[in-house]
């Protein structure tokens, strides 16, 4: 084996001490920080997912169908202009809810109350809960209701 050599075996001993160093250093402040960027330990892969999701929805009163609200352009309900996250009255309110979700969803809401009736159909304004139990069949159902209303589709 010539010196060179050697010298090199040394050099890459050295890199792969180096590498393994910095790769434990920045596991041991990820988890002093937890999440501080540049570090993270990810905690969104650690966690169990919630046992439930909801939704906002309307649920037109004829046919039972629930669509996302969305899928409409005018809206006439009682109360006059009901805000969507208030849902405290609801058995789940306090799960499954995605914060900026409601929030677009009652943006496109409030631009587009209307109290012009006419040509709408009645549904109602509900707070979907999905129970995701481990269990076979689709999940379990449970509507609270946030507001009584006319709707109009949205053309397509």
């Amino acid at each position: 084996m010539s010196l060179a050599g050697g010298h090199r075996d040394e050099r890459h001993k050295l890199a792969m001490v180096a590498a393994w160093a910095i790769a434990i250093a920045y596991l041991l402040a990820a988890r002093g920080v937890r999440n501080f960027f540049p570090l993270s330990v990810f905690d969104m892969y650690q966690g169990r997912s919630p046992d439930v999701a909801s939704r906002v929805l309307v649920v037109i009163d004829a046919s039972g169908e629930a669509a996302e609200i969305t899928a409409f352009d005018a809206f006439s309900c009682a109360p006059a202009w009901p805000k969507l996250d208030d849902v405290r009255h609801c058995a789940h309110h306090d799960q499954g809810r995605v914060e900026y979700v409601a929030r677009d969803l009652q943006v496109h809401f409030d631009a587009h109350v209307t109290s012009d009736a006419s040509g709408m159909e009645g549904a109602r304004l509900v707070w979907r809960t999905w129970k995701l139990e481990d269990r076979p069949g689709p999940p379990a159902i449970d509507d609270c209701e946030i507001a009584v209303c006319r709707v109009r589709r949205r053309a397509p």
